[in-house]
């Protein structure tokens, strides 16, 4: 890519002044003029190199770096080092316990960068690599004009070799900043009040570490946020006073390939992740858009052999942070990935070793890739970051880094009402991954298997801790998350130990899979799969196989064998998912059949708990916690079921495959429905006995964590109504509700679920008691009047109009969605209806508090149907004249 040189600017320059007529100047003018060259003389007078670099401590790397006693920290800028490709990633390199600030949560992209000098500055330029044109192009001539490259620092030149062929600057007001604006993240968590709420204190932070290794350097910052206020969640156990909020940031400077790999260009039937580029020389072309993957340069030693060992390995390196009993299933989930580039020609790809026990070797060299143990508390979470060539995708080094608790939450199956949220950026496989297996301890108590007290299976927390690590090296590998894997195994084979052995439970072990927990212990199959799916083997030869772009397109067309299904996070998130088959924590081909056998576990758990999840002297918080995990499955797998409701069925075959579109039968959308209502909102769904109820005793020792206010009591009311709640949001999503209508123009009109069918069904549910002699339960009533709200928001809930659909990129937050017209018609009609059967109930001999209800439901609805809305200006219903 060509880009602006000092020269270039100057000529620019040049010509803009030769464009413009001066008038002559003064005689007071040209004394002006001494006056300020004598200024700027004295203002630019650099300081000698020895004096500037005195009393420094040096640092040999990539760059020399002086650290002065203040700690200002210098860098070195050799002559030949302007002007060339470098890599700049910043990540958070010490956590804060709280507000999803993680160690090794990556706050930047790979971004390209050069070092750039205009007179006594040196510019830090991020340039763009997304846009490109041949070069001599007229095309690139143009590109040069319209493309920005974006200065991100200016660095004050303190000294110069008396040779010229050094300069010295320094780096210390470009580190300590809030380059990536972590205080806009906290004020998040704080809230908007008048005033500043947090901000980045400069007074109270520095740079804290400075590692140079030959290809790297690896620049530590802690910073210090302020706070004028408390947090809105509490300020998390690593902070110990939430009005100063430490974040540790690593600066990696890394140099790039001096011949940059051949890229590889993605395909959108296989999920890797992507370096955009927009080819501007494309412009005969339908689309100008070329993606080149994530991946490692990995090349044949004997490209004529069909099976060879690499050139260079890939090598990851075993930390000392990871507990020696742990350390097998580690190196099992790296490894497992070999038998996939074997597929690929290659053998032996992957290496794994032991971090050597040297003080001189670090994990932060980029020459180094590394699985860490990172200490957190009860954070959950997993992460691989990679550190990548944005001119190619060549992936130049990764580190894996796992919450030290994970292995604590498999083992003891921790799960609290108000507990840490998970991370919610990045790779949250950890995090659910703890509640899953929870869950199948819960499962293994409750049946027998294991007795209160006893520790869990090897087996059972090997086969988390592989499939974990197997999940994070795919992603260092270049894969993307992958949810519609699960696809692809038959229900029925799911405890099938020989299908399962060679299939797995999931065709990819990059999906969120659900832990494959059976009602009979003695029929278990596997917990998670053991070794890389059907899809990831696929996968793996797309990237690194030496194929041609012929074969590389006969390839990803083979993605119609259902253990080649892709699915990936824009296609599994909220109410604009489509495709029920793509779903996290899920399993099996059939999403509706996984969500049966889920409640009917749950319903053979539930009754056993007090028996078998206590011994005696446990403290009952164990029973509250194993609790809220039968009641958090019962209800998951109740919104499992609701995604197919207004479902479709998503391909990502080219032309010769199947259409893209095919709407879920409505006979399947019926039967997943009556599933939901029946799970989540019948009487059964919070059916505890009061026995139970009342041994649900909380954690009553001092927690660490502020923000953790765990109620005395149990709060059922409050578990049940907002489990509810969030099914009815599911359904009654006007994006769901817009999609129900659509897809009846995509099918014969009586093959299509129509959408009073769904307002029925659940006014029919919810309300089933009304005109009965059987007065509704709190429980009922608090759904009662939850469904209420919602058929009210549906009616008199204000539509922006939707932007224009061409124009609509879905950059940034979605916008709202409007509600169609249909279901706001809908939504007058069921309070119509139920106006008049709630007057006819609210006349019965009924008691004080039934009466009360129906009376306020009734009163309710009369607010709702004489209030007016405005629709895009005009006023609906018109007001009487």
């Amino acid at each position: 890519m060509r880009v602006l040189t000092p020269g270039t600017l100057l000529a620019l320059v040049a010509s803009a002044c030769a464009a413009t007529t001066a008038p002559p100047a003064s005689p007071a003018d040209a004394t002006n003029d001494k006056k300020d060259d004598k200024k700027d003389d004295k203002k630019d007078k650099l300081k000698p190199w020895a004096e500037a670099v005195k009393d420094t401590r040096t640092f040999a790397g990539l760059f020399k770096l002086y650290l002065r006693p203040d700690q200002t920290l210098l860098m070195e800028i050799p002559d030949d080092r302007l002007e060339t490709d470098l890599g700049l990633v910043v990540h958070i390199s010490r956590g804060a316990g709280a507000f999803n600030l993680i160690d090794g949560l990556p706050m930047t992209g790979a971004e390209l960068v050069r070092l750039r000098r205009v007179g006594h500055q040196v510019y830090l330029v991020n340039l763009n690599p997304h846009l490109v044109a041949d070069a001599g192009s007229p095309m690139r001539r143009s590109l040069d004009d319209n493309l920005g490259h974006s200065v991100v620092a200016a660095l004050k030149i303190e000294s110069e070799r008396p040779d010229h062929k050094a300069v010295l600057v320094d780096l210390t007001p470009f580190l300590v900043s809030d380059y990536v604006d972590v205080a806009v993240q906290l004020k998040q968590h704080y809230g908007e009040f008048p005033g500043q709420a947090v901000a980045f204190d400069k007074d109270r932070s520095y740079v804290s570490r400075i590692q140079a290794f030959p290809a790297n350097l690896e620049l530590d910052v802690l910073n210090t946020y302020k706070a004028n206020l408390p947090p809105k969640e509490g300020g998390g156990v690593g902070v110990s006073d939430i009005r100063s909020v430490p974040v540790g940031l690593r600066y990696s400077l890394f140099a790039l390939p001096a011949k940059p790999m051949a890229p590889r260009i993605a395909d959108d039937r296989v999920g890797y992740f992507v370096e955009p580029v927009h080819d501007f020389s494309r412009d005969r072309r339908l689309d100008a858009q070329v993606d080149y993957i994530h991946r490692w340069r990995l090349e044949k030693s004997d490209p004529t052999a069909a099976l060879s060992p690499p050139k260079k390995p890939i090598v990851y390196y075993i930390d000392r942070t990871i507990p020696l009993e742990y350390r097998r299933y580690v190196k099992e989930g790296i490894e497992a990935w070999n038998v996939a580039f074997e597929g690929a020609g290659i053998k032996g790809a992957i290496e794994v070793r032991d971090a050597p026990d040297d003080p001189t070797w670090s994990a932060e060299d980029v020459r180094y890739s590394t699985v860490r143990w990172s200490a957190s508390y009860a954070m959950g979470y997993a992460i691989g970051p990679s550190q990548v060539d944005p001119r190619t995708g060549e992936i130049l080094d990764a580190d894996i880094l796992i919450d030290s608790e994970i292995v604590r939450g498999i083992t003891r199956g921790y799960q609290t009402l108000y507990g840490p949220e998970p991370p919610r950026e990045g790779c949250a496989a950890a995090a659910g991954m703890e509640r899953q297996l929870a869950f199948e301890g819960l499962v293994l108590q409750a049946l027998g298997a294991v007795r209160p007290g006893m520790p869990v299976p090897d087996e059972y927390v090997g086969d988390g801790l592989r499939w974990l690590v197997m999940h994070e090296v795919g992603h260092t590998l270049g894969l993307r998350h992958n949810f519609r894997s699960s696809s692809g195994i038959p229900n029925d084979r799911l405890h099938d130990r020989a299908y399962t052995d060679e299939h797995g439970v999931t065709a990819s072990v990059m999906d969120y899979p659900a832990v494959n927990a059976s009602a009979d212990p003695a029929r278990q199959g596997l917990y998670f799969n053991r070794r890389v799916g059907g899809y990831d083997r696929w996968a793996i030869r797309y990237g690194y196989a030496d194929l041609g772009a012929d074969e590389l397109a006969k390839l990803a067309s083979d993605t119609g064998d259902p253990e080649h299904a892709f699915g990936t996070d824009e296609d599994a998130n909220g109410p604009y998912a489509v495709d029920p088959l793509t779903q996290r924590w899920d399993l099996g081909a059939d999403p509706v059949a996984f969500a049966a056998e889920r409640l009917a576990l749950v319903d053979r758990v539930l009754p056993r708990l007090a028996d078998r999840v206590l011994a005696d002297g446990d403290p009952y918080h164990r029973l509250r916690e194993t609790t809220l995990l039968a009641l958090g499955a019962r209800f998951d797998a109740a919104y499992i079921a609701a995604a197919t409701v207004g479902g479709v069925y998503f391909s990502r075959q080219h032309r010769g495959g199947p259409a893209p579109f095919a709407p879920v039968p409505a006979d399947r959308q019926r039967q997943a429905l009556k599933l939901a209502i029946d799970a989540a909102l019948s009487d059964r769904a919070v059916d505890l006995r009061p026995d139970l109820l009342n041994q649900l005793g909380p954690r009553r020792m001092a927690n660490l964590d502020p923000g953790a206010h765990v109620p005395l009591d149990f709060p059922i009311h409050r578990v049940a109504l907002e489990a509810q709640a969030r099914l009815l949001d599911l359904l009654l999503d006007p994006v769901r509700l817009t999609r129900i209508i659509d897809n009846a123009a995509r099918v014969p009109a009586k093959q299509a679920l129509a959408l009073p069918e769904v307002f029925d069904a659940l006014t029919a549910a919810i309300f089933r008691d009304v005109e009965g002699a059987r007065a509704p339960s709190s429980f009922r009533r608090n759904l009662q009047r939850a469904y209420l709200d919602r058929l009210v928001g549906l009616l008199l809930r204000t539509s922006k109009p939707a932007p224009p659909f061409l124009v609509f990129r879905g950059q940034g937050e979605r916008p709202q969605p409007p509600i169609p017209e249909d279901a706001r018609a809908l939504a007058r009609l069921e309070l119509q209806r139920l106006r008049g059967r709630l007057d006819r109930a609210a006349r019965r001999d009924l008691d004080p508090m039934t009466r009360a209800h129906w009376e306020e439901s009734r009163a309710r609805v009369d607010r709702a149907l004489s209030a007016s809305v405005t629709i895009d200006g005009a006023t609906w219903p018109a007001p009487p004249r």
